[in-house]
């Protein structure tokens, strides 16, 4: 009876021991929707809310860097030249430096945003500030990559506390515990792999899309350009709409 007894009290603890390991692995003492597992790893504080905030300056808050797998710490996860904010914006995966997989890594495809379409004329501002001008006709194929513009809302708005990292952040960089390219670090890991499926935001391009899309601040996946007699020409631009 004893031995039965024993072996009954213990059941019970380990019963009682499983949600309390669950609790613990999911604890949000700040209440920002980030577990602190995961805040503590990157060294963003437990006691105000981090959901917002873009250590890094790469355009991308914390909510949006755990959602995506990428580094809180470093302004270009995958170094491929775009800042995962921007890579977001685009519909290009932060943590692959070839998104589609055409051998040009992402921040050599042209991608960035409509600054101006004026008689004909389209001028992209590229990720890196310079800009792309070439005419648009008839025969460029305008496309576009339909996306959660709310979701993506969602995780581009930041608000920095320290505007003094930015330069370290725009590096690669940043000036607190914890910097550097993490990439191989546990955020990869099972507790939300189902939110780092990056791209969920964004549909197949549609080849319907009008040129009445190239509006200021449209969001540029991929442009292509080639020269001509008359001069320069796009070829392709798709569009993240």
């Amino acid at each position: 009876m004893s031995s039965h007894l024993s072996f009954t009290v213990a059941c019970a603890v380990a019963l009682l021991a499983v949600p309390a390991g669950s609790m613990a692995q999911g604890a949000d003492r700040n209440h920002d929707g980030l577990p602190d597992r995961w805040e503590g790893r990157h060294h963003l504080s437990l006691k105000v809310n981090q959901a917002t905030r873009d250590p890094d300056h790469d355009g991308l808050n914390n909510r949006g860097e755990r959602r995506h797998g990428t580094d809180p710490r470093s302004a270009d996860t995958d170094g491929d030249g775009l800042p995962d904010g921007l890579e977001v914006r685009t519909g290009n995966d932060p943590r692959k430096r070839d998104s589609d997989g055409d051998g040009v890594a992402d921040g050599r495809e042209n991608a960035g945003a409509v600054q101006s379409f004026n008689g004909g004329v389209l001028t992209i501002k590229l990720a890196d500030g310079s800009t792309l001008s070439g005419t648009v006709s008839d025969a460029t194929r305008v496309s576009c990559q339909h996306a959660d513009e709310t979701e993506i809302e969602s995780e581009t708005t930041v608000h920095h506390r320290r505007a003094a990292t930015a330069n370290a952040a725009r590096n690669g960089g940043d000036s607190g515990p914890g910097s550097g390219h993490d990439n191989n670090e546990a955020e990869n890991e099972n507790e939300h792999a189902a939110e780092n499926e990056v791209g969920e935001h964004h549909s197949a391009p549609d080849s319907t899309c009008a040129a009445k899309g190239l509006v200021p601040g449209a969001a540029v996946h991929e442009a292509s350009l080639r020269a001509t007699a008359a001069g320069s020409l796009f070829e392709a631009v798709e569009l993240v709409r």
